[in-house]
Formats: C-alpha cells, structure tokens, sequence
C-alpha cells in the first residue's frame, strides 16, 4: 500500500490542476524549462511557459500563428498575415523559421544547464563586468537554483601592485543571480547581484 503524506498529495492535486483540456489540433506538454516546443509559423516567436505546468501545443501536424492559434502547418500563410515574413508559396511553414527556433532552444537550455551545474567553473580570461582593472582569471560556485536561474559567486582572482612590496594576488567574491532569457531572437543573461537591486545584460 502506498502511503503518502499531506504535502505529496497537495502537490499532486496542485499539478492535475493544472492540467488543461486541449483542443483538436494540440495536446498536452509538460512544461519543463520555462519555453513550449512546437511547430511555429514563419515569423512566430517562441511561447512562453510557467515551469512545472501542463499546457497545450500544437501538434505534428499544426503550427502556432501569429493569433496564438494551432492551425494546420499547410494553412501557416492563410492565418498569419501579420508575420511579415512573406513564407513560402505552398504555404507551409518556413523551415528556416524552425531551424532557428530549434537553435536558439538549444542555446538556452545549454546556458541553464551551464548555470545550475553544481561543478566549480573556471574562467580564463579577462572579466569586462567587474570593476576590477583586469581578472587573470575568475571562478564561479553554485549556491542554489531557482526557476531557470542560479545564484552562484564570481571570484575574481586579480594582482595588485605595492610601492616597493612584492606583487600580490588577491581576489574580490561577489554573488550574482544569473537569468537566461530568451529576447529578440538572442538568449541574453542577465546578471544581478545577489544583494542588490542593479544589473547586467549581457548577450553572446
């Protein structure tokens, strides 16, 4: 007999909840990172996600237009006018289009997984967001993981000259909560101090 306690079983009710009655054309997806993986019209951007949700995307044979509608793939040029991107005379969907969104997935998925590694990461090379004239090299620790970020601490390991004194190393720790986002067809990142409210932007 499976026990479970009071906790699980508020869990499990919160995620059949959730749980939404897709329409002919969709069906169910698992949101697991923050992004829906499906077919997309010509000029369509990529959905967007509450982690850990069950949501409804197009299926094989239909592509989400410019409406937020799954039409039939065939029918892409009919229902997206407002694409601007023109499409294909046989009016399916631009495989250049999928290509891209395919790629700026993997983009972004490979970022979160670079954030959320528990493993120490090396950097070396100079560092242009620390205020610190030049980092030989810089380290970075996980702390904790949220959702689709990670606050980790940059070290910056730099030396410092003294009149008449042998040169130091030293270093300065900073921890910074790290957020991909995916903007403007770029996966950005954005960097804000763990105990303040300012921040970086930074892309590829």
């Amino acid at each position: 007999m499976i026990k479970m306690t009071g906790t699980a079983f508020l869990f499990l009710n919160l995620w059949i909840s959730s749980v939404q009655s897709c329409k002919q054309g969709t069906k169910s997806y698992y949101c697991w990172w923050g992004g829906i993986l499906e077919n997309l019209c010509p000029g369509v951007k990529l959905q967007l996600c509450t982690q850990y949700t069950i949501r409804c995307a197009c299926d094989a044979g239909h592509s989400r237009d410019a409406r937020g509608n799954c039409v039939l793939t065939t029918k892409c040029d009919g229902s997206n006018h407002n694409s601007g991107t023109g499409g294909s005379s046989s009016g399916t969907a631009v495989q250049p289009q999928d290509d891209e969104s395919r790629r700026l997935l993997e983009l972004f998925l490979r970022t979160v997984s670079v954030i959320e590694s528990q493993n120490s990461i090396h950097l070396l090379r100079a560092s242009r967001e620390i205020p610190i004239p030049l980092c030989e090299c810089m380290k970075s620790t996980w702390e904790a993981t949220g959702l689709n970020d990670s606050i980790r601490t940059i070290e910056c390991f730099y030396r410092l000259s003294v009149p008449n004194k042998a040169n130091l190393m030293t270093r300065v720790t900073q921890r910074v909560d790290f957020v991909p986002q995916i903007e403007d067809g770029k996966v950005i990142l954005l960097l804000k101090p763990a105990d303040d409210v300012l921040a970086h932007c930074i892309g590829p």
